[in-house]
């Protein structure tokens, strides 16, 4: 964080300037004046007058000496001497403490620049402001001026005046510039390194000055249908609305005043909307899984019909079989983790896509595809029940570990709002102990309609469990150690913990991992620990291919990155084009 330093505040860190320590050679700016005792010289006419004569200084370099016991410097407020003050933060000091003192503002005092040409002065003039610039080290970036009054055959300066405010200002800037460049530049020091700006990511609402636009990626296509797509809406668009699940990149745009429409979503997370915005219910029309329901859109009759997402809690694909006649198929996946043997099963509504060419096909003319990992570097990401397995293995190693060192470990797991409950509460599951949540955390999985079973592996109370769930961004080495007692961080903690052990499940960790033969990668620092376990709710690239596969939709479009749908859609192709090969 750069430090500023007022002008006329004292430090013991630095040492004051005695004239004599100044450097020799100084670059003079063009409007900077100096004068010193050896540069005045008594006139040739008469050596007694109490007129000198001043010698400009060069524009180049200049040599400042000691100071004279015979020059007088003189307060212009109150006319003290200040002979006695050797720096130029004494002088500004004693000047604001007069100004402070007789009530005279800085306005009140206008001083005028010096000319540039020869000329005298009495002994009557003060002068009251001298630093200097040291090109030679690079430290000091400061200018010096001197500023002097009732000069005598001096002719009216062209440049405009100067007060003491703009003179003080000036100079506490250059002080704060000096100071930052000093402090660069001392041996060992890395430089003043500015804070950084923390920010969280907010997306900026859309105004929708029509009223009538939306993206085609959230439009049914043949539909006033919107999904997922809240940030657009508004009655002249559409009063139909699907939502997919409860996160905020598909939620957001909903808040308590909802009333553009009707949302149809999964009862979970119907439950959701209504308790953490506070949606009224009139608005909110939860649909059953695997139950068709028939809707109208542009006077058209609509089937739809709700498939699990294998995504978080509540999230769900929506089925529209759209007209009587000549229905079109079309599949919004919302957010999703491909698994044929789920999706596939003998009732599921997707089977008949599957067998095309026999009579019971169907041909599934759109699919909204979720592209969050469309990369075949993504290829190798694991699928869930072995990214469970092996942060199982993990977790027993630690705790083995810990106790024959004697160590009372402290087990993190990151999470969302909601989602990763899957793996967690298994992994308590199987060590046969509870996890601690906020009571924030307990009301929202308590509207998950998880079964009782699992709601019993969940606690408010820290002194039961060695097992917390934390949010996701907290599992980092600067935030961990606020869990360590009752004084830090989100939970009061009833007994101190030795060291801390973090697992961040998102499949982005996959990245992290140093070879092919670990699937969990980790890092630590001192007492703490972080284990990346590639644990996702996403589909892989290989998962996107196979369901493009098994489903063989006539057109691709996807929901992610979507300014990107063109190279995402030909990647796609060619990558299912070569498997069958």
């Amino acid at each position: 964080m750069e430090t500023v330093i007022d002008p006329c505040s004292s430090s013991s860190d630095e040492e004051e300037e005695e004239p004599g320590d100044i450097e020799k050679h100084c670059a003079v700016p063009d409007d900077a004046y100096f004068a010193s005792a050896t540069s005045i010289k008594p006139t040739s006419n008469d050596k007694n007058s109490t007129l000198r004569q001043i010698n400009p200084p060069s524009r180049k370099s200049l040599d400042i000496m000691s100071y004279s016991s015979t020059t007088s410097y003189k307060c212009v407020i109150c006319g003290s001497s200040l002979q006695h003050i050797t720096t130029l933060k004494g002088r500004v000091l004693h000047l604001k403490q007069c100004s402070k003192k007789y009530g005279i503002q800085a306005r009140d005092l206008c001083i005028k620049d010096d000319n540039d040409d020869h000329g005298e002065i009495t002994n009557d003039e003060q002068e009251m402001e001298l630093t200097c610039i040291n090109n030679e080290s690079n430290i000091i970036n400061t200018q010096a001026k001197t500023i002097s009054s009732c000069f005598s055959n001096l002719n009216e300066s062209s440049k405009p005046p100067r007060t003491l405010n703009t003179i003080l200002m000036d100079n506490a800037k250059r002080l704060a510039k000096c100071n930052n460049i000093i402090k660069k530049n001392v041996p060992g020091n890395k430089g003043v390194i500015p804070q950084k700006k923390t920010t969280t990511w907010k997306r900026r609402p859309f105004k929708n000055v029509n009223g009538d636009y939306c993206p085609s990626y959230k439009r049914i296509t043949g539909t006033d249908i919107i999904c997922d797509g809240f940030y657009y809406a508004s009655p002249k668009l559409s009063k139909t609305y699907f939502l997919s699940h409860f996160h905020y990149d598909h939620y957001g745009g909903i808040t308590s005043s909802w009333n553009h429409g009707t949302i149809y979503c999964s009862t979970v997370t119907a439950n959701l909307v209504h308790q953490q915005l506070g949606v009224q219910k009139c608005y909110l029309h939860p649909l059953e899984l695997l139950t068709p329901t028939v809707i109208e859109s542009r006077g058209k009759p609509i089937t739809v019909t709700l498939l699990d997402a294998n995504h978080c809690p509540g999230a769900v694909m929506f089925l529209f079989q759209i007209g009587t006649m000549k229905i079109k198929n079309i599949l919004h996946v919302g957010d999703f983790r491909w698994n044929r043997e789920v999706m596939l099963q003998k009732s599921s509504p997707l089977l008949p896509f599957t067998t095309l060419g026999t009579s019971s096909s169907l041909q599934l003319d759109e699919l909204y595809l979720d592209t969050t990992y469309c990369d075949e570097s993504y290829s190798n990401i694991p699928s869930q029940r072995e990214a469970i397995d092996a942060t199982l293995k993990v977790v027993e190693r630690e705790i083995a570990e810990c106790n024959k060192r004697r160590l009372k470990p402290l087990i993190l797991f990151g999470s969302y709002a909601i989602g990763k409950e899957r793996l967690y509460l298994e992994i308590c599951e199987r060590l046969r102990v509870k996890a601690l949540v906020d009571k924030k955390r307990y009301k929202t999985l308590a509207a998950l309609n998880l079964p009782p079973e699992k709601m019993n592996l969940l606690t408010t109370r820290a002194e039961e469990t060695f097992v917390r769930i934390v949010p996701l961004p907290h599992i980092n080495f600067k935030h961990m150690p606020s869990y360590y007692s009752a004084a830090g961080g989100t939970y009061a903690l009833s007994r101190p913990f030795d060291c801390i052990i973090g697992f961040r499940p998102t499949g982005w960790t996959i990245s992290e991992k140093k070879s092919n033969h670990e699937l969990i990668s980790k890092r630590t620092n001192g007492k703490l620990s972080i284990y990346g376990v590639p644990y996702s709710e996403h589909s892989n690239f290989l998962e996107l291919i196979d369901c493009l596969n098994c489903l063989k939709p006539k057109k691709i479009i996807p929901t992610v990155s979507a300014s990107k749908s063109d190279e995402q859609v030909q990647l796609l192709l060619t990558s299912l084009d070569r498997r069958k090969e």
